[in-house]
């Protein structure tokens, strides 16, 4: 478990997803916090959430432009 973490940490982000990453990141501890989650699959869970949702917004921002 602590190599997974650890690569994880390590893992280098390109800067053209500074912005989603850092994003993620804080949604997933504001997720954490407010839901008092205790293990450790309950924080890959929130963490998947707030990628979701970084995700689409993105998404849903690029479409929002391309039709404008």
């Amino acid at each position: 478990m602590g190599k997974l973490v650890r690569w994880v940490a390590m893992f280098p982000i390109p800067p053209r997803y500074a912005g989603e990453a850092s994003a993620a990141v804080v949604l997933t501890a504001l997720m954490v916090v407010m839901l008092k989650v205790h293990s450790f699959s309950g924080v890959v869970a929130a963490m998947a959430a707030a990628v979701a949702f970084v995700v689409a917004v993105e998404v849903l921002y690029r479409s929002r432009r391309r039709t404008a």
